[in-house]
């Protein structure tokens, strides 16, 4: 009684080859019948499929950022990055332990601050290099941790580029070599 005049329609939602289920309606039939109507449930349906295909692929990106925020949570290199203007932007729990800087008092400072003085142009002659040849690989120099202490490291350099290939900053993983010396 309860569903009598009524028709049932089912349609696939399914998105860039990836089937989520089905849309199941109970509607009048006059409804069922109409083509206009048809293709509105077919927009709605492609428009839930799109929904949740975007779901799926958030979560992927949040499954990828926490495991990539574990390897920098754990890694034992100093992994900084820095804007174009040669501001921390990132400091690994790596960065704060051979530097003997908090991520705190880092960000949002010039990473030259951690260069002795007698190599404060290095930052832009290695930003010069970098620029010219896309990467600096096991750049040998000096450190100075924010205690004053001197750190011989090896530092590999990339840019950090957009969509389209502009470079908006550099990143720099950064190796403790005393023990080679």
């Amino acid at each position: 009684e309860r569903y009598r005049g009524r028709a049932g329609i089912a349609v696939r939602l399914a998105h860039a080859n990836r089937i989520f289920g089905w849309l199941s309606l109970s509607v009048p039939v006059e409804i069922a019948q109409d083509r206009e109507e048809q293709q509105l449930i077919a927009e709605v349906a492609a428009d839930i499929s799109f929904g949740l295909k975007t779901l799926e692929a958030g979560e992927r990106f949040e499954s990828l950022a926490q495991g990539y925020a574990a390897v920098m949570a754990t890694t034992s290199d100093a992994v900084i990055s820095i804007d174009r203007d040669g501001t921390i932007r990132l400091f690994n729990p790596g960065a704060e332990k051979l530097l003997a800087c908090p991520e705190e008092d880092a960000l949002a400072t010039p990473i030259g601050r951690f260069f002795p003085p007698e190599q404060e142009n290095e930052p832009n002659a290695l930003l010069s290099r970098l620029y010219e040849k896309g990467t600096v690989v096991n750049h040998a120099t000096e450190l100075r941790a924010f205690d004053g202490r001197r750190v011989p490291v090896e530092m590999t350099l990339d840019l950090r580029t957009d969509d389209q290939g502009r470079a908006f900053g550099v990143n720099a993983i950064v190796r403790d070599v005393t023990e080679r010396r």
